[in-house]
């Protein structure tokens, strides 16, 4: 396991100044994780990051194509899914737009799941939020950390948060300050 807060024993810099910038993990880039990313980036009082299991955004809005022909598929397989094949919105889509972010005409009321994906990469390419998401990253553990560890300054418990990075193979463990769980 990987600590990115220090030496074990040892605080990091990061622990040793404290940033007048708060941490904010983000569990999940779909609709929920994409907005809140968005407006936490737009806070100068904010460095935010989010994690998600997949490769791309729109979390539960990803149908894997051939995913039905492979059932009972882990969640870190490419082919799970909740979502499937014929999948409409029960929303029309002007409710279901983000601030300042209009779905594009022409489409009906309610849309398709392939609709609303495109609408949400979309977004994530226009607000520039990819650099601020780890892909194929699953977090596995959120600890809050006991009063004594927690600045005077602070306002609630601080966040140990572990995740797997698929990739890298590896298990990391940060310290955030806010954590939004956004999973779907």
């Amino acid at each position: 396991m990987e600590f990115l807060s220090g030496q074990k024993g040892q605080p990091s810099s990061q622990e040793q100044q404290p940033s007048l910038r708060r941490r904010v993990a983000i569990i999940g880039a779909g609709y929920c994780g994409l907005c809140a990313l968005r407006h936490f980036l737009s806070d100068p009082k904010y460095e935010a990051t989010a994690f998600e299991l997949s490769h791309q955004v729109g979390g539960v809005w990803n149908y894997p194509e051939r995913c039905e022909e492979r059932t009972n598929e882990q969640m870190t397989s490419p082919f799970y899914t909740r979502m499937y094949r014929n999948m409409r919105t029960n929303l029309p889509k002007d409710l279901m737009a983000l601030e300042g972010f209009s779905f594009l005409g022409g489409e009906s009321s309610y849309i398709d799941a392939s609709t609303v994906l495109q609408y949400l990469q979309s977004y994530a390419d226009h607000f520039k939020l990819h650099p601020h998401i780890k892909f194929d990253h699953r977090v596995n553990v959120v600890t809050p950390i006991l009063s004594e560890h927690v600045p005077a300054s602070a306002v609630g418990p601080r966040w140990l948060v572990e995740y797997e990075d698929f990739k890298r193979n590896l298990t990391v463990t940060e310290i955030f300050d806010v954590v939004f769980v956004c999973n779907g």
